[in-house]
């Protein structure tokens, strides 16, 4: 009886995480996601300082964008200099085609802050505004894979497909890691798989350069930290080789 009990509770088990899954969006390759993820780093674009925003919304949400004049080094510049990599948005997913249009009509560029969250299930982290326009990093990578619906770090895994190994990445896959940060794969430094290039909207690294923090951007990370701060490699299901 016990034994069946077992049996019982596993396919229940089981069953549960199967309705948590969900069919993932239109395929899409492998070169259209590295497309994707290049056009938004190396993405030009001139800001006024109307982009320029710092206040609450309409909701009574705060929004800082980081425009240099309240973000220092690395910030983006508002006096007509062209500036690359759309801006990090707390929540955001604009396609760079919404976001070119925000920019024309003076929405604030990005939603950045300054003090660093700790996001878990009992903090998610500050609120949100509709107002500003750019991507945080798993909007950014919703885009990149062309998803259907922007999907946070806490349910990625639900079109997704956990990897056995590090070793197993190949670009457009991603790592992860819930209620924290998503970046994307973009290929391996060097053979021993050591250290991988990746692109990013925000960074998970302290002590990194500023203007990482603030833009989609291409980077480095090491192997081991990503192991030691429990990030995981995960395939999208809809991506084709």
């Amino acid at each position: 009886m016990r034994i069946l009990f077992l049996i019982l509770i596993l396919a229940l088990a089981v069953g549960c995480a199967h309705l948590n899954r969900v069919p993932p969006g239109p395929p899409v390759t492998r070169e259209q996601v590295m497309q994707t993820a290049e056009a938004y780093a190396s993405h030009p674009w001139q800001a006024t300082p109307a982009n320029a925003f710092h206040g609450t919304d309409t909701n009574g949400v705060r929004i800082n964008t980081p425009d240099a004049a309240w973000w220092g080094p690395g910030g983006w510049f508002a006096d007509g200099t062209t500036n690359i990599g759309v801006p990090y948005c707390w929540d955001g997913d604009s396609t760079l085609a919404e976001f070119d249009a925000g920019i024309r009509t003076g929405r604030p560029a990005g939603d950045q802050f300054k003090k660093l969250y700790w996001r878990s299930q009992s903090h998610p982290g500050p609120a949100s505004s509709a107002l500003p326009v750019g991507v945080d990093c798993s909007g950014f990578v919703s885009r990149c894979w062309q998803l259907d619906k922007r999907r946070s770090t806490y349910d990625m895994a639900r079109v997704c497909r956990r990897l056995r190994s590090f070793d197993d990445l190949l670009p457009g896959d991603a790592v992860n890691k819930r209620y924290d940060h998503i970046i994307l794969f973009a290929g391996w430094v060097n053979a021993q798989h050591e250290q991988m290039r990746v692109f990013e909207a925000g960074d998970a690294q302290k002590n990194n350069l500023p203007e990482n923090y603030v833009r989609v951007h291409e980077d480095v990370y090491d192997r081991d930290w990503l192991t030691e701060k429990g990030f995981v490699p995960l395939r999208y299901e809809g991506i084709q080789d």
